[in-house]
């Protein structure tokens, strides 16, 4: 089977690249949420209203400039909301649900700590696809770890008690009768 550029679908070809630099934006972004979240960034701004960058900066004692360019990324990510006329910043009380508010059933932020940490071991990943197929656990960041924890403990904690303890209930009941 032969293919040529006569025979593409442009439409195709250009829906898939927009596509893969979707993924990539989504890619380049979760370093920024790593950073809001490790910074405390998503914390400072959670409830605290409209804020200028400044004023974010000086909460958390960070560098304004990398502070007001950190916002402007999460604006084009739409985490943020940004008022031009006021110039102010603010993170929406459903967005800190999934970024800062710890026992939200929505907090996911611990999975930005995850895949950030699959790019720390590119070399590694590299190497089992040319060698054995492993890679050592250890090769990865402690982050990845933590964000696991962070990520699956939501789901424990609101899926366990909710979902998956009642039904066990249930069975042991029926088991019983």
């Amino acid at each position: 089977m032969t293919n040529t550029i006569a025979s593409l679908d442009t439409a195709a070809v250009e829906a898939f690249a927009g596509r893969v630099l979707t993924d990539f934006a989504g890619a380049a972004s979760t370093a920024m949420t790593v950073i809001g979240d490790r910074l405390g960034l998503y914390a400072a701004l959670t409830g605290a209203g409209p804020v200028q960058a400044g004023e974010l900066a000086a909460r958390t004692g960070l560098h304004p400039r990398l502070v007001t360019e950190w916002l402007g990324a999460q604006t084009v990510s739409g985490y943020v909301r940004h008022d031009p006329s006021a110039d102010t910043y603010e993170l929406p009380a459903e967005h800190a649900m999934a970024l800062s508010v710890v026992g939200s059933p929505a907090y996911v932020i611990g999975a930005a700590e995850v895949v950030a940490g699959q790019y720390a071991t590119l070399r590694d990943l590299e190497g089992a696809f040319r060698g054995d197929g492993g890679i050592d656990y250890r090769s990865f960041p402690r982050t990845v770890a933590h964000g696991i924890e962070r990520f699956f403990g939501t789901a424990y904690t609101h899926q366990l008690a909710q979902h998956w303890f009642p039904a066990q209930l249930e069975q042991l009941q029926i088991q019983c009768r």
